[in-house]
């Protein structure tokens, strides 16, 4: 057993109009990976620079040295296109290298570094049905015509509404009736995650966030840009730490100075945007140097959303873990082993995923 990369694949399968790009790794001794790269509409930058960029890189090395794809071709200036390239392979690698030794990726990082990760999904009202405001029991404003609680079209299916997540909430602005719909929303899922969708001021967040203190949230976020240090000065102070504010970083040069200001208490990361499993733990260490946690929040697939259980299960300031799109669930053959309770089986080989390609 060697674990020597053979060959590098890509694959671009489409659901629901969204399209995914997967990478397949095979090794020279038959074990495979299967990673993911996906980019909404740049798809096809991203599937040239694994070809000939990343690929003929990683062939010949073995999939116990995917951190060295990092390494040796990241640097701090690397576009999207290159960061979710790497992260592709390197995930795929992970994966290999999981199923080469029969055990699950999070172990092979350590082991998990916390009794319990929260894994949230996108809440889209009572019974989980369609999401848009055409279903579901909370009908969002009428003046206006959103529905404040399908904050990204999508319930994260696949999983049913009891099993256990944790709901990602898009709070409504102060002084709206959906307001009213949260003490509901709180009695069927405990643990929620607010989403502001983005605040116009300092003041309007500060707002936003008196109207989630009743509520004891994980944390709050969209609140404000992360480059917005003034904005974040005058939250903090209105907060007055008694509310854990969250803000999406997509690599380490990103967050530090974030995560120095010492204003907000989790950062919320995309590991295909963060370069993969081992930029995302790195994060999490330089996150957990300054006392803030870390979030899994991904724009990706199935692939990408168990990458980040398993990476952030070995972090341990890990907040929460994001669950797969329904519309990535609804791919027939990408398949994520499940427990009994619905829910992401952490312990099946390498990332417990399956594909049929």
């Amino acid at each position: 057993m060697n674990g020597i990369i053979k060959s590098i694949d890509t694959y671009t399968i489409t659901s629901q109009n969204e399209e995914y790009l997967l990478v397949r790794l095979m090794t020279e001794d038959g074990a495979y990976g299967f990673g993911e790269a996906t980019l909404p509409g740049g798809n096809y930058e991203v599937k040239r620079l694994i070809r000939d960029t990343v690929a003929p890189f990683a062939v010949g090395k073995s999939v116990c040295c995917a951190n060295l794809l990092v390494g040796e071709l990241y640097k701090p200036d690397s576009g999207a296109e290159l960061r979710r390239a790497i992260a592709g392979v390197e995930i795929a690698a992970w994966d290999a290298y999981g199923k080469l030794l029969n055990q699950p990726v999070y172990k092979l990082l350590g082991g998990k570094a916390i009794p319990h990760l929260t894994l949230y999904r996108e809440y889209c009202g009572e019974g989980y049905g369609e999401c848009g405001g055409e279903r579901g029991g909370v009908s969002g404003n009428e003046t206006s015509g959103e529905n404040y609680y399908a904050s990204s079209g999508e319930c994260g299916g696949g999983f049913g509404p009891d099993a256990g997540a944790a709901a990602r909430v898009k709070l409504p602005p102060p002084g709206d009736k959906a307001i009213d719909d949260l003490p509901k929303i709180k009695s069927r899922h405990p643990e929620i995650i607010f989403d502001c969708g983005g605040a116009s001021s300092a003041k309007e967040a500060a707002q936003r966030i008196k109207t989630a203190a009743g509520f004891d949230p994980v944390y709050v976020t969209g609140l404000l840009p992360i480059n917005d240090e003034q904005g974040w000065d005058e939250l903090f102070h209105a907060a007055d730490g008694a509310m854990a504010m969250a803000a999406k970083a997509s690599t380490r040069a990103d967050a530090f100075p974030y995560i120095i200001n010492a204003r907000m208490s989790v950062v919320e990361a995309d590991i295909l945007d963060s370069c993969g499993i081992c930029e995302l733990r790195k994060l999490a260490a330089l996150a957990h140097t300054y006392y803030v946690k870390i979030a899994g929040r991904t724009n990706g697939g199935v692939i990408a959303a168990a990458a980040a259980y398993h990476a952030l299960l070995s972090c341990a300031n890990a907040a929460a873990a994001d669950l797969p799109s329904a519309k990535s669930m609804a791919i027939d053959n990408v398949k994520l082993a499940l427990n009994p309770a619905g829910l992401p089986d952490i312990d099946k080989p390498g990332l417990g995923i399956e594909i049929d390609l």
